[in-house]
């Protein structure tokens, strides 16, 4: 055969390369590429299930310790853009890409800039100091201070430490959602917005807040600046610390997404605290190490308390309840606790009989209204969707659910109609990921299965499967009021 002409070699070459994209999108191809990313993340929420616990360890990312890659393997699409939301903010004023922002740089002029994937100028050790476990137990004290008071975030608290002087500069918690957290509290003391963070907090739990006093004035202003004002959190915070060399512990791992507030992770960079002292690791699926990885990247040093230790055996369990319901699902705790499909009418019997031998023995766990008696104002649908379901009051229902499963709820103080009562209970069960299993008059029988679960569905439900499967909430109900 004689040699190709350049024209006729050039159209092989265009032949050949577009045989070669035709393969590559060829559905054997796609399908082998396919099954390799799902082993890949098959084996990646395998391990990710595996090491969590509910003393909230944190879990080893996989394949490299950069937070803008390994973690973001793990987390679905809108935890991704959350946290790259924390990070992009975080990055406004850090050189993490080896260049200096032009409108600031985390490190001073004499500090070199940290790279994306190094975290050498950290350190993380299992083994605290006495000092530090003493620190850290003043800030769970303070957590303490908003425990069933800050559904459905968990009770966090926070102490700020002069590390040359060993002098507490700045002390704060978590009073409530939709508040500043427990590390910005401390910064506002430290930074001098307020004489005490602890105060300040307080002052939002008993009412104090809405006084036209100077000092609760000034804390509304704030903590509106810096949950609403873009530039709020570097206005208020950048560089506070940056003269003194100063340790942050906290009984939780700081956020870094934005929720209500902005990340503390990133004011925590802000205002240049050198160390961070964690007691236990968030097991939120929108942070779950990715504060701490924010502030490695910055080049703070974290310890993070042992799991075997007391003082992390504490914070964890003050937030035990905060645990199980970020936790995600799993075949060993539930089977589909998102939409409650699997419950079938012979299970909601089940569920109904139990309760009402329960009631009778008068060991049915039964939970009253403890807001404002409010039954003459809500009157709607409406009105219930817009009903402020108070803090404490659900906490109060949540954690009486994962101890018996079966809670009754009466609302006759809420609303006035009973069709109301349903739909406040089926607003409550959504919030706490719980199942209305009975609705009659003004109570409502709700179910959440334990972490193990206490009551095995399935079986009870063998006794009942030659009855008809009706789900009529009014038939031979025993919590009829």
């Amino acid at each position: 055969m004689g040699r190709l002409t350049p024209v006729a070699g050039i159209m092989v070459q265009v032949v050949l390369s577009m045989s070669t994209l035709l393969s590559w999108r060829s559905k054997p191809v796609r399908s082998s590429l396919l099954q390799q990313h799902q082993r890949y993340n098959h084996n990646n929420v395998v391990s990710y299930n595996y090491h969590r616990t509910l003393a909230c360890t944190i879990p080893t990312p996989p394949l490299s310790s950069s937070f803008g890659i390994s973690s973001f393997h793990q987390q679905d699409a809108k935890t991704r853009r959350q946290q790259s939301i924390a990070l992009t903010v975080t990055r406004r004023f850090l050189s993490m890409d080896g260049t200096t922002n032009n409108v600031s740089a985390i490190s001073s002029s004499s500090s070199t800039s940290t790279s994306t994937t190094s975290t050498t100028t950290s350190s993380s050790t299992d083994t605290l100091s006495t000092e530090d476990v003493r620190y850290l137990s003043q800030a769970l004290d303070l957590a303490r201070l908003g425990a069933g008071r800050t559904f459905p975030n968990p009770a966090v608290g926070c102490v700020l430490v002069n590390t040359d002087t060993q002098t507490v500069i700045g002390a704060g918690f978590h009073p409530r959602a939709g508040c500043p957290h427990a590390e910005v509290f401390a910064l506002f003391q430290a930074a001098g917005h307020v004489d005490s963070g602890v105060a300040a907090a307080k002052s939002i739990l008993d009412g104090t807040f809405t006084t036209t006093t100077t000092t609760y004035t000034t804390l509304q202003s704030i903590m509106e600046q810096y949950n609403n004002d873009k530039n709020g959190p570097q206005t208020l915070l950048e560089d506070v610390l940056v003269d003194q060399p100063v340790t942050a512990y906290v009984t939780l791992e700081p956020c870094c997404h934005y929720g209500k507030t902005p990340p503390c992770a990133s004011s925590l960079v802000l205002a240049k605290v050198r160390r961070v002292v964690v007691g236990c690791g968030d097991p939120n699926p929108r942070v779950d190490g990715g504060g701490i990885q924010i502030l490695r990247q910055a080049g703070i040093i974290v310890d993070v308390a042992g799991d075997d230790t007391t003082i992390h055996q504490d914070c964890a369990h003050l937030i035990a309840n905060f645990v199980k319901r970020v936790r995600p699902s799993t075949p060993h705790n539930n089977n589909d606790t998102n939409t409650y499909s699997y419950i079938n009418g012979a299970m909601r019997r089940v569920l109904r009989t139990i309760a009402g031998r329960k009631k009778t023995d008068n060991t049915l766990t039964q939970v009253n209204w403890t807001g404002d008696n409010v039954a003459g104002t809500v009157t709607t649908e409406h009105d219930v969707d817009q009903l402020e379901l108070p803090a404490e009051w659900m906490e109060r229902v949540d954690g009486l659910l994962w101890e018996n499963e079966l809670v009754n709820l009466r609302l006759n103080k809420v609303v006035g109609k009973k069709k109301l009562a349903r739909q406040l209970a089926k607003r409550v069960a959504s919030t706490l990921n719980a199942h209305v299993a009975q609705s009659v008059g003004h109570t409502a029988l709700l179910y959440r299965p334990g972490i193990p679960p206490i009551l095995n569905l399935e079986e009870l439900a063998v006794i009942d499967d030659n009855n008809d499967d009706d789900d009529d909430d009014d038939d031979g109900d025993p919590l009829k009021e």
